[in-house]
This record gives structure tokens, sequence and C-alpha cells, in this order.
């Protein structure tokens, strides 16, 4: 017997995994879910001694980089890191290959640097799909369990295949002076995008959440539940986004700020309109999820999400259109 793993209610991902492998989340920027099968003979609390690993993860792409980019990027740090002695490796064995996921095409990056072992399979791969891009990090150590590995591999599947966004429907702001695409299935609860004086907005629910959050609170602004938001503040100060963020306690180390990528910095840039903000994990109260950021228009504008949506409010975010 097969268990499936599911990640995102829209636009996430799933694969199978016999019982004998565990499926282990992490999240900080992104998420990752990592399939991990240790053999007989691992050491305790390690995931490579023996047997193998398939981390899955959307990283964070603002440049809109292509999985060759991506991979001609990563040959060059460690190139670098090669070159200057900081690790050992045979830059002939780093090597960029074209490769497909259930006829999805990518690109994969062999890593070569370090001494990982006899027999060890190390690499990564890029998929751009659903206008985001995901991130299969692999490490094999006894190709002896390979035919699991390849049989998990083959049961991934996207949730949506088309990414389309041309049928969704449109929310325009004439106050905020913005507006974005959501799926025809959701419902939005705009009862407080007019509310107060300086600051106003939306949140976005499936029907079935809808339902739930009207039947506690049928009168007034909905809170709780799974949902994607967007709020909007006057920006009285005249702040840049990162002062924005400052001012508001998001920040524990601005020098963190403004590194892009998958390696899980706390916060990440992140297109928004024709212009870069960033995006960071949030939590607290027994809930967490992500909330991106840009002031534009004498105005900041957010976009949040519980976990479960991290995917779907990325999709939105891309349709964001600021107006003049």
């Amino acid at each position: 017997d097969w268990k499936t793993y599911n990640y995102g209610k829209e636009y996430g991902y799933e694969f199978k995994y016999p019982t004998e492998v565990k499926v282990v989340e992490g999240e900080n920027v992104i998420h990752v879910a990592s399939a991990v099968f240790n053999g007989p003979n691992a050491r305790e609390g390690t995931e490579y001694g023996d047997g193998f690993t398939i981390s899955f993860s959307y990283i964070n792409n603002p440049d809109n980089r292509t999985p060759t980019q991506l991979a001609q990027e990563l040959y060059q740090n460690q190139k670098n890191t090669i070159d200057q002695n900081i690790f050992n490796g045979d830059l002939s064995k780093c090597t960029i290959e074209q490769v497909k996921l259930n006829g999805l095409s990518g690109v994969r990056f062999n890593y070569c640097m370090g001494a990982p072992g006899q027999g060890t399979v190390s690499y990564i791969e890029w998929f751009n799909q659903n206008n985001q891009t995901l991130s299969i990090t692999v490490n094999i150590q006894n190709l002896t369990y390979k035919n699991i590995f390849d049989q998990i591999l083959s049961t991934f599947k996207f949730l949506d295949e088309t990414g389309d966004t041309s049928s969704w429907k449109t929310h325009e702001s004439e106050r905020f002076k913005y507006s974005f695409k959501y799926p025809q299935e959701m419902i939005i609860d705009n009862q407080a995008e007019n509310k107060y004086s300086d600051q106003g907005g939306i949140n976005i629910y499936s029907q079935d959440e809808y339902n739930k959050m009207y039947s506690k609170n049928p009168t007034g602004p909905m809170e709780g539940g799974s949902f994607i938001n967007s709020w909007t503040y006057l920006n009285s100060k005249n702040l840049t986004t990162l002062g924005w963020m400052n001012e508001a306690g998001y920040m524990n180390d601005i020098e963190n700020l403004g590194h892009s990528g998958y390696s899980g910095q706390e916060y990440s840039p992140i297109k928004i309109g024709d212009d870069k903000g960033f995006i960071y994990k949030i939590g607290g109260g027994g809930r967490s999820g992500f909330e991106a950021v840009i002031a534009k228009n004498n105005y900041i504008y957010t976009f949040s999400s519980t976990s479960n949506y991290e995917h779907l409010l990325n999709q939105i975010i891309s349709t964001v259109k600021f107006l003049e």
C-alpha cells in the first residue's frame, strides 16, 4: 500500500510513496516536502547514510529566470567555490542536462563538490509550471534503492496542469488603484475594503470556507479559516517597502533582505506588478502563512495567505496590475 502526499489545494502537487518512506515538511520563506528513505545501514539521525531523499519546493524566482539560467548560475557558484579551494570537487562532473517530468521539460544540474561517497547521485532539477518554478533536489546514497526512488518520482503530478488565468475573475479597486485576478470558483469578501479611512482590504475564500466563515459571522467582515488576503495601507510617511517592513516590525535582520533563491533566506524579493516587493513567512496565534508587500502609488500593498494557499497566492500576485 502506498500513501499520497498532497500539497496545496490549488496549483500544488502530489506524489505517492511506500509506507517505509517518511515525508518530512519544512517551511521558511518556502515550503519543502522531502521523501526520505533510510536503509538498514543508516546511522540514527541521518538522512543520507544508506538510502535517498527527494525534496520538492516552489522557489522564489522574481526575475523569471529559466531553468537553464538557474542551472548556469549554480554552475558558476560551484566553479567559484572550487577555484577558491573552499570545497573540493571535480568541475568536469558539474554538468547540465535537459530532463522531463511526466512530459514537462526541465533542466538538471549534477553536483560535483565534496566527497559524498561512492555510488552517490546528487542533483537538482527545475521546472516552470503555473507561473512558478518547482525545484526537485535529489540525493541517492545507495543505488540499491534506486528502483523505489524511480517509482516515487513517476507518481509526481501537478494538481493543475494549465496555469491559465484567462478565465479568472478580476477584482479592481478604484480606491486603492490596483487590480488582480482570482479563480472563478472562489468568493471575495470585500466588506472591509472601504470601512476605514487609512486602510482597507478583502479576503478570498473557497466556497466551503466562505460558507463556514459566513455561518459564524453573517453581518460583518469574516476572520479566520483558510483564505487569501489583500490589505492596503495609506503610506502617510512615504516609506519604501523595506522601510515599512522595518517600522512594522517584520524585519529581524535587514541584511538578509534582497537574497533571492531557494536557500531558505528569511525574506526574498518577488515581482508584484512591474516592480519588486518582498515575501516572507508569517506566523502567530497557531496560524502560519506567507505575506508579500510593496510600496506603490502612496500606498503599502500587502498580499498574504494561509500556508495551504501559498501557491495560489503566488499565482494571484503574478496577475497584479497597478492603475495610474
